[in-house]
């Protein structure tokens, strides 16, 4: 199952950064605005605006602490949204009762409650944009009801905007605005659940593409990425790394007698016992069809060749069951040491192979 939860959290957190720095944005605006209402057109509404502008950057102020530290904190969301509501609300109200009430409950009404909905969506909390929903189509109303009785009869009989069957399309297209910000929040969640999907089966394209299916062990390509990167860090660390290329002996013959299949019980048990006798910093892989190399970088505990050599054929040779017979092969490992014996990887386990193969020629293997 697709778990997209780490994700979906850092978008909730980007967005409720964007809602911060929006937020910055538009109570400065208002402030600019409301002292220009206030000093050049000598409206009172303009101070009040000014003081209300002054509270929610205050308040966002506040919110810097937890934006900072990344924290999720629903309680505060939902209180930012009241506040949102709230002083667009009572800005309307002091406009509407120190001048005209026509333009603030009707066109600002229609253009601002929309946008604290986004703003709201942002979070991708579907509770909160319902609760910014409710709260902003009630205020609206509010506002329409307390300020329609002082408009102008004449005025309102001509404007459709201005009388009752305005303010339900008013309603009607806020609730609209947060039944579709409602599909953010489900946009986003699917998104990212096909991203991580996307991400989860490249990865397992890749792991597919660096293990060898019958032994479970790194194919040939997960070593040609690993022991560069183990010998640059092994450089820096001023340690080494001792290569082993082993090779079976006797795995022909149980192929002849017992078949491939016979064969392949034998690569993949080979496979599970090299993975139990490495240690977590070792590398195990399989690079072809009865060859393996071993990477042991060297610690405190390092393995020497002898000890090296000792514990993978001792690993290897124990009995194996094949189809009701028991057959036994052995190893013969070569060796190279980094830095001593070379600096890449095609030099240090050329050295390996090339030992393996003069072991076998020279009948050591099984010495």
């Amino acid at each position: 199952m697709v778990d997209y939860k780490p994700l979906f959290r850092d978008e909730i957190l980007r967005g409720e950064k964007v809602a911060w720095l929006f937020r910055w944005i538009l109570y400065s605006l208002m402030a600019v605005l409301a002292a220009y209402v206030y000093f050049a057109e000598k409206s009172l509404a303009g101070l009040y605006g000014m003081m209300m502008a002054a509270v929610a950057l205050l308040y966002n102020g506040v919110l810097t602490f937890i934006i900072v530290r990344k924290r999720l904190v629903p309680q505060i969301r939902f209180l930012s949204v009241s506040l949102d509501v709230v002083l667009l609300t009572l800005y309307n109200w002091i406009d509407a009762w120190a001048n005209s009430p026509l333009v603030p409950i009707t066109t600002a009404t229609l253009i601002l409650y929309p946008v604290l909905l986004f703003l709201a969506a942002l979070r991708l909390d579907p509770p909160l944009i319902v609760f910014a929903t409710i709260l902003s189509v009630a205020s609206m109303n509010t506002l329409f009801f307390r300020f329609w009785p002082r408009m102008d009869p004449e005025l309102t009989a001509r404007l459709v905007s201005a009388n009752i069957p305005g303010q339900i399309y008013r309603s009607i297209y806020v609730l609209l605005c947060g039944l579709l910000m409602l599909f953010i929040p489900t946009m986003v969640k699917r998104l990212l659940g096909t991203q991580q999907a996307l991400f989860d089966e490249s990865l397992s394209h890749y792991e597919l593409a660096r293990n060898d299916k019958l032994t479970g062990l790194p194919n040939r390509l997960r070593l040609e990425e690993y022991l560069p990167v183990e010998i640059l860090r092994a450089g820096r660390e001023k340690r080494g790394i001792l290569i082993a290329f082993m090779d079976l002996d006797g795995f022909k013959p149980v192929n002849d007698a017992f078949g491939h299949e016979a064969g392949d019980m034998v690569l993949s048990e080979t496979g599970r016992r090299l993975s139990g006798m490495i240690r977590a910093t070792d590398l195990a892989a399989r690079v072809g069809g009865d060859e393996f190399v071993i990477v042991l970088p060297e610690t405190e505990s390092a393995y020497d060749f002898a000890d090296a050599e000792q514990r993978i054929r001792h690993a290897v040779g124990e009995p194996i069951v094949v189809n009701g017979q028991t057959v036994r092969v052995e190893a013969t490992v070569g060796f190279s040491r980094f830095p001593e014996d070379g600096d890449d990887p095609e030099t240090l386990i050329g050295i390996a192979d090339r030992e393996m193969l003069e072991k076998k020629r020279s009948g050591k293997a099984s010495s």
